[in-house]
């Protein structure tokens, strides 16, 4: 067995983002898994100032 991961940018983070009635919040597990793929990196070798 090896874990899973799912690195979100801040864009995928704020489309997967939920707030319930005692206002915590959190990305649904469901929605995060559309968005992207699984072990995925490449956020993290994106050059930061290249945009």
């Amino acid at each position: 067995m090896s874990p899973t991961y799912y690195l979100l940018s801040n864009e995928e983070a704020q489309q997967t983002y939920h707030i319930d009635s005692a206002g915590m919040g959190n990305c649904y597990p469901s929605k995060v898994r559309k968005h992207v793929l699984a072990n995925d990196f490449t956020h993290l070798m994106q050059d930061r100032y290249s945009q």
